[in-house]
């Protein structure tokens, strides 16, 4: 008042109670999200993309076996990387950071303190912060090793196991051989189809065990593409001519490869092709047609086999090509289903593509490309 005596009081109250719910939230999922990257050990890192300055946190230290005084920096971090994979890490950093995408990569590395080997993979990604309005690249490392190691052991004992089984497999075949001709010269009909059969039966679990130990070749690294200059035609001609000889139910139709010449692994093709028409013939048991088309153009050849049988469900073509996956509801149909599996990665390392299109009861139609 005008004797400078307060007489009332003004309060200004704002609800905040929205902000401070959200802030609580915020605070509950970073430490939820905490907890997760502790339970799984996983390394947390940010590099900025224009300076390449690096953070990260404890764990990622522990896991690199960084005991430095001074922070690691992002070129320190590089040099433990073994060289072979080291030009490829910074290629896919730079293009996540270009692209704004992703980023996901295995490799290995030396550890700081002791200089050990191990298996690491990588995952990150790219964002925008509005607020700031900087570029931030961030993302995970996880120690892969043990599980690395546990694959190698996996493939020594499946090539081991392989060889083992082909063995007595190769002696029985060329007994079974010897018998076939002893019958065929007596003329006694029922010991000729007999063993005729039984050649067969050894021939698929000899196919088969060859499927295992090239699962093991391709995971260790061990099968190299021997590219050579050849016509496809003659191959193909050859492969379906096989598979007449073997199967007397099915009417292959074949729209030839005239005149084409591919730059390929003359085996590895030959083997993606008969797996699939192999495929096509076991799964159309009621549907004699098989159709067999090639396609040119100024830069790939597209091989594609079609069929009548019963086809193949959206879920089951999505994973169709992947390790040791079998179509559901076909007990009856023998496999492991590592044949898709081999054939969709020597086409990979062909830089070809696979793929098939299907509906259930209505057949299939697989196909692959290759670059000339």
């Amino acid at each position: 008042n005008n004797l400078g005596e307060v007489d009332s009081v003004l309060q200004v109250v704002t609800e905040i109670t929205d902000q401070v719910l959200a802030r609580q939230e915020v605070q509950k999922t970073q430490q939820m999200m905490q907890m997760a990257i502790d339970a799984a050990k996983l390394g947390s890192w940010f590099i900025d993309p224009v300076t390449k300055d690096l953070s990260y946190n404890s764990m990622l230290a522990f896991l690199f076996g960084y005991e430095g005084k001074e922070p690691m920096t992002f070129e320190m971090a590089i040099d433990q990387v073994s060289e072979e994979y080291r030009s490829i890490i910074l290629a896919e950093i730079d293009n996540a950071i270009k692209t704004t995408g992703d980023y996901d990569i295995t490799y290995t590395q030396r550890r700081f303190n002791d200089n050990e080997l191990i298996w690491l993979r990588s995952l990150g990604k790219v964002s925008y912060d509005e607020k700031s309005g900087d570029t931030i690249f961030s993302g995970f490392v996880m120690d892969i090793t043990e599980m690395k190691e546990d694959e190698q052991r996996k493939n020594d004992f499946i090539g081991i196991v392989s060889h083992e089984l082909k063995t007595p497999l190769t002696s029985l075949n060329g007994y079974i051989q010897l018998l076939h001709r002893l019958a065929k010269k007596e003329n006694n009909i029922f010991s000729t189809d007999a063993l005729a059969t039984a050649q067969r039966q050894v021939q698929k679990m000899t196919t088969m065990i060859n499927g295992f130990l090239n699962i093991s070749r391709l995971e260790s690294g061990k099968i190299i593409l021997e590219k050579t200059h050849f016509e496809l035609d003659e191959l193909l001609s050859a492969c379906i001519e096989e598979s007449r000889l073997v199967d007397k139910n099915h009417e292959i139709t074949y729209e030839g490869c005239a005149d084409i010449f591919v730059n390929a692994d003359r085996d590895k093709i030959s083997n993606v092709f008969s797996n699939l028409l192999s495929n096509a013939v076991k799964y159309s048991p009621n549907s004699p047609r098989i159709l067999v088309r090639c396609e040119e153009s100024a830069t790939e050849v597209t091989i594609s086999i079609q069929d009548e049988g019963i086809g193949i469900s959206k879920e089951d073509a999505l994973h169709i090509f992947k390790r040791y996956h079998r179509v559901e509801g076909n007990p009856t149909i023998s496999g492991f289903g590592i044949g898709l599996y081999l054939s969709a990665e020597i086409i990979e390392r062909h830089n070809g593509k696979i793929w098939v299109e299907s509906e259930e009861g209505k057949g299939s139609t697989f196909s692959f490309s290759i670059p000339k």
